[in-house]
């Protein structure tokens, strides 16, 4: 009988640098470096993001000057962004922090809500924007420097021993204060050097950002886009003498959902804004959808009607959270959902009964409107 024999199986970096990034947009990966940060904060700071995103925005407002920050600049050389927001030490960095994916039992360590999810976002938006990164990152107790070519790293690629970055281990800071990571990317890639010398790019990563993180910019954290201070977009609830808030809460699989749905909020003329009506779902905090008017939160499913302009005054919350990102229905790209997670599909149907109450009123508000 003929020996069985073994068919490598082994990942190539040609493929992570070129092909792996093809399916997310640059502005995501940007997103995707400001999560790295967030985290960041999260693990050094115990920031559990869970009943203080529901809290009015104004509450908790602080000045910015006592917020943590996360800066980003770009041009048409190289890409930058800062943080003071923790940073990450030599040992996640030896044994975490550059694997694609994460270990089997690194989730059961996380104590807090973090947006890091299947341990890709850092190494896909590295070799999304450019062929040279440097990184340093600094905690109390330790931190690291690295400085990779990555077209040279591609090269050597015979053995899973070539699948490492080299690190300089560096002393701990002061303070907290000064505890934080860099990543500067060069040598940037002629695609990306097309998209952000693009007059509209700006605004786009602007509002992109405004919105993803609009659940706690301002309340935890600021971001800064070269000299622009970054506002959240608040989720519009508003209220009214005539009809009550409608709410559900429950727990399932190690994820605690939260709907809300009410009355939204009016424009300066006494109207309600169409573009900003419907569902909005977050996930340990990140806006993964915004104003959803289609059958992916249940309009026109039978569940509930299709869409109307009678309905422009409707806007419902969806929260999922989980100290495992994995159980949340995110998709890698952090932009959209998994409608096939059973989670979902569990929210969705709560959140055609929450929604409910909200629409039989328009109904009755407004009767002729087909």
């Amino acid at each position: 009988m003929t020996a069985k024999v073994n068919a490598k199986a082994y990942p190539r970096k040609h493929f992570f640098v070129e092909m792996f990034t093809r399916d997310i947009s640059l502005i995501d990966c940007m997103l995707d470096l400001v999560d790295n940060s967030v985290d960041g904060l999260i693990r050094s700071q115990k920031i559990d993001l869970g009943a203080a995103l529901l809290t009015p925005h104004d509450a908790t407002k602080q000045a910015s000057s006592d917020l943590h920050s996360i800066s980003m600049d770009y041009s048409d050389r190289e890409f930058s962004i800062h943080d003071n927001c923790g940073g990450i030490g030599l040992q996640d960095a030896k044994n975490e922090t550059f694997n694609f994916g994460h270990s089997h039992d690194y989730h059961e360590n996380v104590e807090h809500h973090q947006l890091g999810v299947y341990g890709v976002g850092l190494k896909r938006a590295i070799f999304k924007l450019g062929k040279i990164f440097q990184m340093t990152s600094r905690t109390k107790q330790d931190g690291f420097n690295t400085k990779v070519d990555l077209d040279d790293w591609v090269q050597k690629d015979e053995s899973l021993k070539d699948w490492t970055f080299p690190l300089t281990p560096l002393l701990g800071v002061q303070n907290a204060a000064q505890a934080g990571t860099k990543i500067k990317i060069s040598d940037l890639r002629e695609e990306v050097r097309a998209a952000i010398t693009d007059p509209t790019f700006e605004s786009r990563l602007h509002k992109s950002i405004s919105q993803a993180y609009a659940l706690f910019l301002h309340k935890y954290v600021s971001v800064r886009v070269g000299k622009h201070d970054i506002p959240p977009i608040p989720i519009p609830f508003g209220a009214s003498n005539e009809v009550t808030p409608a709410s559900a809460t429950f727990t399932e699989n190690g994820v605690k959902v939260f709907l809300f749905a009410s009355i939204a909020s009016r424009s300066k003329d006494s109207h309600w804004t169409q573009d900003q009506a419907g569902w909005y779902v977050a996930c340990n905090g990140r806006l993964v959808v915004t104003a959803d008017k289609s059958e992916l939160t249940g309009w026109g499913t039978g569940a509930l009607p299709a869409f109307h302009s009678k309905y422009r005054g409707f806007v419902g919350l969806a929260l999922f959270q989980s100290d495992s990102p994995l159980k949340l229905p995110w998709k890698t790209t952090k932009r959209g959902l998994n409608q096939e997670a059973l989670i979902y599909q569990k929210a969705r149907n709560q959140m055609n009964a929450t929604a409910r109450p909200i629409l039989s009123f328009l109904d009755r508000m407004y009767p002729t409107e087909a």
